[in-house]
């Protein structure tokens, strides 16, 4: 009985061993956007079209929710086997890279994520799982060579970052709840889709030495560190002004209406916060570029997705006031 209580307890042990691995392979800090962005995306479409909330709804968000997650789980899972070289000198503590996880084992793990994410994504809207297809789609190309491997390509890099995880996804949790013919979800998720169109070039000033041995031409290693710091800049001020713009540009156009409208004030308050917290950002970037190599994730990194996160509550409380 003795033996019997000792394996069951090694097996659970095995297990548990595991799913921190899995775990720590799916990198869950990065899944709070993904989540933030398909909730935020929801309530911002239910203030908009006036919608009464029902319980139904809140389920529907977490299912998106969590269909983002594990979206962004599978993509990372598959990035780390196809960064395999590059992450032995840029990342060396990740699963893969010191052997504790097998390259099969996390194509597992990543085939099931998407899976999961497109199946949960299937039981929402119609167009929600066009959506993430689509975004699915761009992580492919992002990583496989053989769809072209855009990681290699400094701004291709940052495009088929962007227009999944900025405009498709604040669509995809727009669509949950409403229509997506109306213009509001893609200008707002144009919004994201630019600013993180420079924003996201963050990450890869830890990972030029091992980008530069695989081929990877990021910003930094075409460029330098403070010359991409100073084409990245911008990104991190300039995209926010065009909530405010948005609004306003319709109203002028009807010819009718106050221009101060409290929807136009509201967008107004939030670029200007978002713009001061970016100039925050953008200045510890310009600061001393050449640190931002030194950690895994430099302040800049944090600062950005910080940023993120409350641009996409902020919008949430803008839509509301």
């Amino acid at each position: 009985m003795s033996d019997l209580w000792l394996n069951c307890g090694r097996g659970v042990s095995s297990i548990s061993h595991r799913l921190v691995l899995y775990c720590e392979l799916a990198r869950p800090l990065t899944l709070l956007l993904p989540m933030v962005g398909i909730v935020s995306g929801g309530c911002t479409a239910m203030v908009a079209t006036d919608r009464v909330w029902r319980p139904e709804t809140v389920a529907q968000l977490a299912v998106g929710a969590v269909a983002a997650m594990l979206l962004n789980a599978a993509s990372n899972a598959l990035n780390q086997v196809t960064d395999l070289e590059a992450d032995r000198l840029n990342k060396p503590t990740r699963p893969l890279v010191r052997g504790a996880l097998a390259v099969e084992e996390a194509l597992a793990v990543a085939g099931v994520g998407y899976g999961l994410a497109i199946g949960l994504a299937g039981l929402l809207a119609p167009t929600t799982v066009v959506l993430f297809a689509a975004a699915a789609a761009a992580t492919l190309i992002y990583s496989l060579p053989v769809l072209g491997r855009t990681k290699r390509f400094s701004w291709g890099s940052n495009l088929t970052i962007a227009v999944p995880r900025g405009c498709l996804l604040k669509v995809a949790g727009w669509s949950v709840c409403a229509s997506i013919r109306d213009p509001q979800p893609w200008v707002l998720g144009a919004v994201f889709a630019l600013f993180l169109l420079g924003a996201t070039t963050t990450k890869d000033f830890a990972d030029v030495d091992g980008d530069r041995v695989t081929g990877s031409l990021t910003l930094p290693v075409r460029v330098g560190a403070q010359r991409a710091a100073q084409l990245i800049a911008p990104f991190f001020v300039l995209p926010w002004w065009v909530l405010p713009l948005g609004t306003l540009v319709p109203r002028l156009g009807a010819g009718a209406g106050p221009v101060l409208s409290a929807a136009w004030l509201a967008m107004l308050i939030l670029a200007l916060g978002l713009t001061a917290a970016g100039a925050w950002v953008a200045h510890s970037l310009l600061r001393d570029p050449d640190s931002l190599s030194a950690m895994e994730n430099h302040p800049a990194w944090t600062g950005m997705y910080a940023l993120a996160v409350a641009a996409h509550f902020g919008l949430v409380l803008a839509y509301a006031l």
